[in-house]
């Protein structure tokens, strides 16, 4: 408006927030508000950033090292057409990322899909685990391949031992261990180092420009090239700005706050030393007042004595008058 203030249509705002206004997506509005970014790769997808994370004048580069891995086991035999389940070959103890757990098959007979699924099944149905979970495949060899499904150093199975494992192609003792994603930043050339944690890469929080950038990275390692395998774009919405800005005025070591609560503080204890300097400066004086008051009424108590003592004498002499 002419004297300054912001006016918003409601009525407009929120057709454009239902997605009810032609040639505006809700990822347009995304990027009006908040901190956003946008990959030339499907597989490197922009998650998180925080206040540190800085807008790009020219897209990131993401070069990425090494894909996420997820644990897997392969059987080394193929299983049988059919298999029989029964009391000889129920039984297996397993670790399913870090978690062990012990399954018992259902007995029956089983094909080779129905076997996959039916070990898959009971694994992920054992309380234990608490949210975690494996993959059974039938590969088209007929061998078994048990995945768990997550990534990264989390990612863990371990056969350890049971009348199962023969009758899907182990041996008992078998193990594999995923790995993290690791890549790195290029802004203007200059690498910015990341760590990765599962299939999620963060810029490290020293970076002058991607700090704290988080990105899913779903590529496998088919995907990785000598070259950067992805330009993202990152731009900074209303709210984001606000935020930041808020933040660099409420930064306890840098902010303009904390400046101004520093001065005062400053001030504050000049003042104090001011009034301790003078409270110490009184007490020297009351303490030199009270030594001369001492004096004072030691001398007027000498005084006094040597007034009694002369007038005890003069009583004494003898009076001329009576000679």
């Amino acid at each position: 408006n002419d004297d300054g203030t912001l006016l918003v249509d409601s009525g407009r705002l929120d057709d454009v927030l239902a997605g009810r206004v032609e040639g505006i997506t809700s990822k347009d509005v995304q990027r009006l508000f908040a901190l956003t970014g946008e990959s030339t790769n499907s597989g490197v997808s922009f998650l998180l950033g925080s206040s540190r994370t800085l807008p790009s004048s020219v897209p990131y580069e993401v070069d990425i090292s090494r894909a996420a891995e997820r644990a897997e086991l392969t059987g080394a035999t193929s299983l049988a057409a059919s298999t029989v389940i029964d009391g000889s070959n129920d039984n297996a103890v397993l670790t399913v990322d870090s978690q062990q757990i012990e399954i018992n098959l259902e007995h029956g007979t089983y094909s080779q899909a129905e076997l996959v699924d039916l070990v898959a099944s009971t694994i992920n149905s054992q309380p234990d685990l608490l949210g975690r979970r494996a993959t059974g495949i039938l590969n088209g060899d007929g061998t078994f391949t048990l995945r768990s499904d997550s990534y990264g150093q989390t990612s863990e199975l371990t056969l350890e031992s049971g009348t199962l494992l023969a009758s899907i192609g182990f041996s008992g003792g078998e193990t594999d261990k995923g790995v993290d994603v690791a890549g790195r930043f290029l802004v203007n050339g200059v690498a910015e180092d990341a760590s990765g944690s599962g299939r999620v890469l963060t810029g490290l929080s020293g970076n002058d420009h991607t700090a704290d950038l988080q990105l899913l990275v779903t590529l496998s390692a088919g995907d990785i090239t000598p070259d950067s395998e992805a330009d993202l774009t990152v731009t900074q919405g209303i709210g984001s700005r606000l935020d930041s800005l808020l933040g660099k005025l409420l930064d306890v070591d840098n902010g303009q706050l904390g400046i101004v609560k520093r001065g005062f503080d400053a001030r504050a204890e000049s003042i104090q030393t001011t009034i301790d300097r003078q409270n110490e400066t009184f007490d020297l004086q009351r303490d030199r007042l009270l030594r001369e008051l001492i004096s004072l009424e030691s001398a007027i108590s000498q005084i006094q004595n040597t007034s009694s003592l002369l007038g005890a004498q003069l009583a004494s002499l003898p009076n001329p008058s009576q000679n």
